[in-house]
């Protein structure tokens, strides 16, 4: 790929802002639509090669129309020169930031909530026939009510439904 990613570059209608992702093969980064600045969204961009088809793949999934799923709202995953996919920015950040801040774990009415908003998600990605393959506390994102979203299907594979 070209010279790194940095604040203030444009990828496709986006304006990067911040990176509040990491992995070995994509970033996400805090960014706001060029015309509307102010609707912050989450750019998963993909930094190596290899990762280029993953995403696609990601981004052609079917639609999980779910409130327990992040929805793709774009994506330029083929003719961008950094292939991305846009969803929709969480704030409260991932399951990860919530058990931080619960060093002696978190009360178990609100451990039961997640595991709820979790199952929920999965089994509507199911009736759709994509399998996650990842979840994980990074993958599962909170949102402002405190309910949890399962995000990055980047390693998911739709699944061949078997007649009965």
């Amino acid at each position: 790929m070209s010279k790194p990613l940095q604040p203030g570059d444009r990828i496709g209608n986006y304006i990067l802002h911040e990176v509040v992702g990491e992995g070995a093969f994509a970033q996400v980064w805090k960014a706001s639509h060029h015309e509307r600045p102010g609707r912050t969204v989450a750019l998963k961009i993909a930094i190596d090669d290899a990762f280029r088809r993953q995403l696609s793949r990601e981004g052609r999934l079917p639609d999980i129309t779910h409130p327990n799923v992040v929805p793709i709202v774009d994506a330029d995953t083929r003719s961008a020169e950094h292939p991305y996919v846009v969803m929709p920015f969480y704030a409260s950040g991932s399951l990860v930031n919530l058990i931080a801040l619960h060093p002696h774990g978190l009360p178990g009415n609100r451990v039961i909530a997640l595991l709820r908003d979790i199952v929920s998600g999965l089994r509507a990605a199911h009736g759709q026939s994509v399998v996650h393959r990842d979840i994980k506390p990074a993958n599962i994102l909170i949102d402002d009510t405190g309910r949890a979203i399962i995000g990055d299907f980047g390693l998911s594979l739709e699944a061949i439904p078997k007649p009965l």
